[in-house]
């Protein structure tokens, strides 16, 4: 069974050294769907900036992309929209939400915009055990527990405005992961959250602390 150890990080402060303006070319850019909570921030976020490819309604289930990095491959694999789905973009929003999986040498990332139970349950046989999971639909009660189990995050990251109207996220949608393990961080208590990973070993510097977390079996 795997085990966490969650440790003080009293390396230097590597924080203030990330400038994300300097980020000034994209290799992709992923719009999971057409809510304004998703696509609103669009104009910051090309301002002055270039992006090599941009997926927004134009990828179905199967299509992958494959970058270089100083770290070795990073590979993104879409497993979501299939069949009919990929057309209700209008109608249904957050069940056509693009989702990926995200690999590399040194980690996995899940990420699904607002995916909901229908379609969680729908790609659970496609998804393996990852790293880190950006939870879908900013943690609301709307989720598929055989999916999250498989999932089985070390991370969960939830994405979430203070003082939403919407209740996110839902008390419900941490205790399923905190049974699991995972570390839950959320943007409306810690703040900013950046992640650094090293052969599936964990630095996480949040507005609030920094901690190591480690994996092995």
């Amino acid at each position: 069974m795997n085990q966490l150890r969650n440790t003080l990080d009293n390396t230097r402060n590597w924080w203030e050294d990330l400038n994300f303006s300097s980020l000034q070319r994209k290799s992709l850019l992923i719009l999971t769907h057409v809510h304004a909570d998703h696509v609103g921030g669009l104009d910051g976020a090309l301002r002055d900036r270039t992006v090599a490819a941009q997926w927004f309604g134009n990828v179905r289930a199967g299509t992958r992309a494959t970058f270089t990095s100083d770290r070795g491959p990073v590979t993104v694999e879409v497993l979501w929209p299939q069949g009919q789905w990929a057309d209700e973009q209008l109608s249904d929003p957050n069940n056509s939400s693009i989702a990926i999986v995200l690999r590399t040498p040194d980690f996995s990332l899940f990420a699904g915009g607002d995916m909901e139970p229908l379609t969680q349950a729908q790609i659970t046989p496609l998804v393996g055990r990852v790293d880190i999971y950006k939870v879908s639909h900013h943690g609301s009660k709307f989720q598929d527990e055989s999916f999250t189990r498989t999932l089985s995050p070390i991370i969960s990251v939830i994405s979430v405005g203070v003082g939403n109207t919407y209740g996110h996220p839902a008390p419900e949608t941490i205790q399923s992961l905190t049974r699991l393990g995972s570390r839950v961080l959320r943007t409306d208590l810690d703040g900013a959250i950046a992640i650094r990973a090293n052969q599936h070993r964990f630095r996480i510097r949040t507005s609030k602390g920094s901690f190591t977390l480690l994996r092995w079996s």
